[in-house]
């Protein structure tokens, strides 16, 4: 009961069911109309503040406006309640502030999954202001120069040698800092999508605006926030200053040009990504077939050494029986004939075995030396995947490893 929502909507049965629903939960108050909310907003401080979009007089979008534009409840999170699910509505809601958007009709367990995270997101968010504002005013300290060109050309120099994604994030973030914008980007690396915000936290709408807007179309302005997309990074710009023209379109240039070098680095980390998993797959067959190629030299290696074994036998069991048998002369040189002729074929055949174990050795040595300069490459490359993934890494000096700068 800790968690305080206030619920503003003129449908007496969407309270029921949130009274309901909240039991034992939430404390709940309840306003059925928007002055009425916004008052009760103002003394009661809820936690989150559940919003119907369709309300007579006063709607959703303009109580959420005066809402956001009051210090009292500013920072409330807000979410809106609406039965329309075009991304129209859902980029209006944002418009007006709306932090988060549920459909109706509801599953009351999904509606209080997401008052759970809102309320969580408004206490990380609040614990996070103090630091937020203390970074922001050492973050641009390590750049140099004072034009916007400068300092877009002082973040690609330092992209060459970021190996992690959240440092690219944060130099990208830090650098529209810096130009004034508030700004959230999302990285599709590998296939999977990675969000960062310049404020340290993103909202359920923003991530959804995100991943919604992902088209070909390189620029979606919407109000004073605008969208540009390339092919690795989304940007997200939420106070673009549509009151200055100027401004504006030195932005409009300025970020393709950024956007542009961060989509190039992050085609290249995947590449290393890529080599490293290549790599390490070719090692593995190599390994295989080495090891199989010595069984098999072990292999002819004893069936020669059991067939020179049986060729002796025979000769020995030969000259001790052959007496006994009081054989004619004619029939005991054409079986000691042929014995003999049998004997000779062998031991060619024993020759040729001979020369294939020699074919072998030095097959075995010529993959032993790939697989040990496969290794090398596996082990250099794979310390540029750690630090890329924040790992912690150990460098020998001896191995000759030197983070070279990477350029692209």
């Amino acid at each position: 009961m800790d968690i305080k929502v206030l619920l503003i909507d003129d449908d007496n049965f969407i309270h029921k069911v949130v009274r309901k629903a909240a039991d034992g939960v939430f404390n709940v108050s309840h306003a059925f109309n928007g002055p009425e909310g916004i008052e009760l907003a103002k003394t009661k401080l809820p936690d989150v503040i559940l919003l119907d979009v369709e309300m007579p007089g006063q709607n959703g979008y303009e109580c959420c406006e005066i809402l956001k534009s009051t210090p009292e409840t500013k920072d409330i999170p807000v979410v809106f309640l609406s039965g329309k699910t075009t991304l129209r509505e859902r980029m209006l809601g944002y418009e007006a502030g709306a932090d988060d958007y549920q459909l109706k009709p509801f599953d009351t367990v999904e509606l209080i999954a997401k008052l759970k995270v809102s309320a969580k997101y408004k206490t990380e968010r609040d614990s996070l202001k103090t630091e937020i504002q203390s970074a922001h005013s050492t973050a641009m300290d390590v750049m140099t120069g004072n034009s916007e060109l400068g300092l877009v050309m002082r973040f690609v120099e330092m992209t060459y040698g970021i190996r992690q994604l959240d440092s690219l994030a944060k130099q990208l973030l830090d650098l529209t800092s810096h130009l004034g914008l508030n700004c959230s980007v999302l990285f599709d690396f590998n296939g999977k999508n990675h969000t960062f915000c310049s404020s340290g936290l993103l909202s359920p709408i923003e991530q959804e605006l995100l991943e919604s807007c992902r088209t070909n179309k390189r620029f979606i302005d919407f109000g004073c926030r605008t969208i540009i997309n390339y092919p690795k990074v989304t940007l997200l710009v939420k106070n673009m200053p549509l009151h200055n023209a100027e401004k504006y379109g030195r932005f409009k240039d300025v970020l393709p040009t950024v956007l542009g070098a961060t989509d190039a680095k992050m085609r290249l980390m995947e590449t290393n990504d890529m080599l490293v998993k290549q790599g390490e797959k070719t090692h593995f067959a190599f390994t295989n077939i080495r090891h199989s190629l010595q069984d098999l030299v072990k292999s002819l290696h004893g069936h020669q050494a059991d067939a020179g074994e049986s060729i002796e036998r025979l000769a020995t069991n030969m000259q001790l029986q052959l007496p006994k048998l009081a054989l004619e002369p004619d029939q005991e040189e054409f079986i000691i004939d042929s014995i003999t002729d049998t004997f000779d074929e062998v031991s060619e055949h024993l020759s040729n075995s001979n020369e294939v174990n020699i074919t072998f050795v030095h097959i075995l040595k010529e993959m032993k030396s790939l697989v040990g300069d496969l290794e090398g490459v596996i082990s250099a490359t794979q310390q540029d995947i750690c630090f890329m993934q924040g790992a912690e890494v150990d460098i020998d000096d001896e191995d000759g490893y030197q983070m070279d700068v990477e350029l692209f």
